[in-house]
């Protein structure tokens, strides 16, 4: 049973509504808006109704366990940001247990997850998360697109000092030219100067900014 990294758990906690994904006896889909409770323990789906026993979803579960679960929101719309949790598993329909909120039917839905996948969440403190990769939300195209024209711009100043390259570039950067290239925040000054010496007058234009869906990595065309 995969289990949700600190980032996931928190953004979970902070939502009331979801989406639930069941499928019926003749195989067809169905849909619906779902309030939810995370059992942070056991990391397990809780999903009640004032009438669950009677709905077409429980039915379905106890048909067909197999469900998928997303709860998603906009984070902002400029720049467009959006983040959300996936779960594919399965779905037990109980009936007689306590409900997750008091005045709710005493039938419920208890997912187990068996696959996990987010997106575009923010990290309340750095690090990584459980699973070894950097929590972090996807820059906006705005981001990438003033990075980049900032770093061209003191390019063609001759901008090749490494406080002011420190002051836009993460220790990992890459930077790649038809004349060389460099890895690390370290000893890209050297590089840029070498370059520069190469080349001698240059001006730039940055177009076709891309953003990665993942938010993990970013890239952009220069002539």
């Amino acid at each position: 049973m995969p289990t949700f990294t600190d980032v996931e758990l928190e953004y979970l906690q902070g939502q009331r509504l979801g989406r639930l994904a069941t499928v019926d006896a003749a195989g067809a889909p169905q849909n619906n808006p779902v309030g939810f409770r995370l059992e942070p323990d056991s990391g397990r789906i809780i999903i009640g109704g004032y009438a669950m026993g009677k709905s077409r979803k429980y039915r379905n579960v106890l048909r067909n366990p197999a469900v998928s679960f997303v709860v998603d929101d906009l984070a902002s719309v400029d720049p467009w940001r959006v983040r959300g949790v996936e779960v594919r598993g399965v779905a037990e329909a109980l009936a007689d247990v306590d409900p997750p909120m008091p005045g709710l039917g005493r039938e419920v839905l208890r997912i187990t997850p068996r696959w996990i996948g987010s997106w575009g969440l923010v990290a309340s403190r750095a690090g990584l998360d459980s699973r070894g990769h950097q929590a972090t939300m996807a820059p906006s195209l705005a981001d990438v697109r003033d990075l980049v024209e900032n770093f061209f711009h003191g390019y063609d100043q001759h901008r090749t000092d490494l406080e002011w390259l420190a002051s836009i570039f993460t220790e990992d950067i890459t930077v790649r030219f038809p004349a060389g290239e460099h890895t690390g925040r370290d000893g890209l000054d050297q590089t840029l100067r070498t370059i520069v010496a190469l080349w001698g007058p240059t001006l730039h234009q940055t177009s076709d900014y891309r953003v990665d869906p993942l938010g993990i990595h970013t890239r952009s065309r220069r002539s």
